[in-house]
């Protein structure tokens, strides 16, 4: 999946794939540990820096993360863990 991105963003955009990705990894440990909260807090910190990326979609993702850490929902924790998960492995920036 193609995203359009400004140049400006073409140095610290694969470092921002890669925390992300850290992020993912985090959120998994911290679901087996049904730690809710750090996975609320991760989901609260997408949902805020993505729109800066230029990926309004992983903002989305980390919203509802958020909201059903908040809700201790496990299995839709892990659904949304795994579709965040997909969707950085697929996007494909490109710098206009």
């Amino acid at each position: 999946m193609f995203v359009e991105l400004t140049k400006d963003l073409e140095e610290s955009f694969p470092v921002y794939l890669v925390r992300r990705q850290e992020d993912i990894m985090n959120i998994e440990a911290s679901l087996e540990r049904r730690d809710f909260q750090v996975v609320k807090v991760i989901g609260t910190k997408i949902q805020s820096n993505a729109t800066n990326f230029g990926l309004p979609a992983l903002a989305t993702f980390g919203q509802s993360l958020a909201t059903v850490a908040g809700d201790r929902k496990l299995d839709e924790c892990q659904k949304l863990a795994q579709e965040m998960k997909t969707y950085i492995k697929e996007v494909k920036p490109k710098f206009i």
